[in-house]
């Protein structure tokens, strides 16, 4: 009877869940900061009117695309969290397979 084998680097998996969740603050921070630099350019006088709105949606844009990636690595933080947890168990499904075998670099 062949038995079952839990492949992954359970170090290497939690380091990459590590990284991903300081991305996602570093990021988080940025988008503080052009959330700052939004409402700053809605107060330039000196811009115009209309610079200081155009110059605002351009920062507006940049928020959506950094918060984006910001849940996309929380999610993947968790994901890999999730991954150990399930592994540790001995649930040899659990998805992703975080080995080198699939390619996946951490």
């Amino acid at each position: 009877m062949g038995h079952n084998e839990v492949l992954m680097d359970f170090g290497a998996v939690r380091t990459g869940s590590q990284k991903y969740q300081q991305l996602a603050q570093q990021l988080q921070q940025i988008y503080q900061k052009l959330d700052q630099i939004g409402q700053q350019l809605q107060t330039a006088a000196f811009m115009g009117a209309v610079g200081a709105e155009a110059a605002k949606m351009v920062t507006d844009v940049l928020k959506v695309v950094v918060q984006l990636r910001i849940t996309k690595f929380q999610n993947l933080s968790q994901g890999m969290q999730q991954s150990i947890v399930a592994r540790a168990a001995g649930d040899t499904n659990a998805v992703p397979n975080f080995s080198d075998s699939n390619n996946i670099t951490l």
